[in-house]
């Protein structure tokens, strides 16, 4: 499972792969303008940059059989098969 959680990392961190698609890091007014909002309309915790929140995603079928994967690493609590996926967003539940 290591193997394939170095896979994933390295393709989201690596700057010329993924990471300037998906990874969205503000900086200067954007941030103060990003910590504003939450703080007026969500929240009165300072400094409160971003929400963060997950969701499973149900398998159809576990992955490839020939990895050393055990089944119940993708039983979640909700009584099935998944992944999860998690987020983090703005006030505007962008990210």
């Amino acid at each position: 499972m290591k193997k394939y959680i170095d896979i994933v990392c390295d393709v989201l961190c690596d700057k010329n792969k993924l990471f300037t698609k998906y990874i969205n890091i503000s900086l200067g007014e954007h941030l103060h303008k990003i910590i504003t909002h939450f703080h007026d309309f969500v929240t009165s915790i300072p400094n409160t940059y971003g929400a963060i929140d997950g969701t499973h995603i149900p398998l159809i079928d576990l992955p490839n059989k020939r990895m050393t994967l055990v089944a119940n690493d993708f039983y979640c609590r909700k009584k099935f098969n998944s992944i999860v996926m998690q987020v983090v967003c703005n006030v505007n539940m962008r990210y």
